[in-house]
């Protein structure tokens, strides 16, 4: 069940992103990518990569104490979103960030980051299968809607109704998520917010927010600059073989790395370091099929794929190869 779950959340989002190279503008495609990077880079500022902290003190603490801790995020999280959301809204204005995207910018944002923070936590707390639902209705559930609904009616071909698709879907998995939670039963939830413990685990996460970073603003500007020099058509080009190939990310995020990183949490405590260095064998050999398998039905599956998107914006592209 929660590998089906996650093999068809990643199956949904290649198609997502294939049926909005079809049915849209190359520049509205253009503007779909430079959206979800500016969404995915703002999530890091708010949250840190605190959940690499949290994550540890969760699974050292019992279910009493559990709440405290995760009032304490929620309370971190709350004074970064005071200080980001204004630097982050002034920058998209001042990018000419049409406004539809910037009305719809916080909605996603909160609830992207609220999903994201959920699932790692259900994932910690070995509720997969929870978690699995949660993804595959934060991503997957809106992306089948959008393909059905672009495909049988031209009028929706928009991305006003991708985004208002996506913020649906982010409310449903936020409900089902914050059930979830809550159904844990888990207490401390009165106690006061432990500042000295929060400004703690600033120190610890921040060496990893730092790598994130690094690795991921690569992901972001890259995008910006291709506007800045081909235009919003190249974006359009570049945001559809990236998404075929973050998909493949996202699946190994989501379905190898997420569940391993909480195993190995657990053997470090209590010193099982050879289940730790197992378990990283074997994510690496489940990292290596994946990707392999990924690359061979890519590659037979794009030409056609191209061919009956049959824009020239994609298909002629100089910026790729043929």
């Amino acid at each position: 069940m929660n590998i089906l779950l996650r093999i068809t959340t990643l199956g949904t989002r290649f198609l997502f992103v294939i049926a909005l190279a079809k049915f849209l503008d190359p520049a509205h495609v253009g503007l779909y990518g430079l959206f979800t990077a500016s969404i995915g880079y703002t999530m890091y500022f708010v949250g840190l990569d605190f959940y690499t902290y949290v994550t540890r003190e969760i699974l050292r603490h019992p279910e009493d104490e559990r709440g405290r801790i995760l009032k304490a995020q929620a309370a971190l999280s709350g004074c970064l979103y005071a200080i980001v959301l204004p630097v982050a809204l002034c920058l998209l204005i001042w990018t000419d960030m049409p406004a539809l995207l910037i009305w719809w910018f916080v909605p996603i944002l909160v609830l992207e980051h609220f999903n994201q923070e959920v699932s790692r936590l259900l994932i910690a707390l070995s509720r997969q299968i929870t978690a699995s639902v949660v993804l595959f209705l934060r991503q997957g559930s809106w992306a089948i809607a959008a393909v059905v609904l672009m495909t049988l009616a031209p009028e929706s071909r928009s991305l006003g109704i991708v985004l208002a698709l996506w913020s649906a879907a982010g409310l449903g998995a936020a409900l089902l998520g914050g059930w979830a939670v809550y159904r844990l039963d888990i207490g401390g939830w009165r106690a006061a917010v432990d500042w000295r413990w929060v400004r703690q685990g600033i120190v610890v996460s921040l060496g990893f927010l730092v790598a994130t970073i690094a690795l991921r603003s690569v992901q972001t500007f890259d995008r910006y600059w291709l506007e800045a020099i081909g235009g919003l058509e190249l974006v359009g080009a570049y945001v559809l073989f990236m998404g075929v190939a973050g998909s493949l990310l996202t699946f190994l995020d989501a379905g190898v790395f997420a569940f391993t990183y909480p195993d190995l949490i657990r053997h470090n405590h209590q010193k099982e370091h050879g289940l730790a260095r197992a378990l990283v064998r074997r994510a690496l050999l489940q990292t290596v099929a994946v990707s392999a398998a990924f690359a061979v039905a890519s590659l037979i599956a794009l030409p056609y794929l191209l061919k009956w998107i049959a824009n020239p914006v994609y298909q002629d592209n100089p910026a790729f190869p043929k």
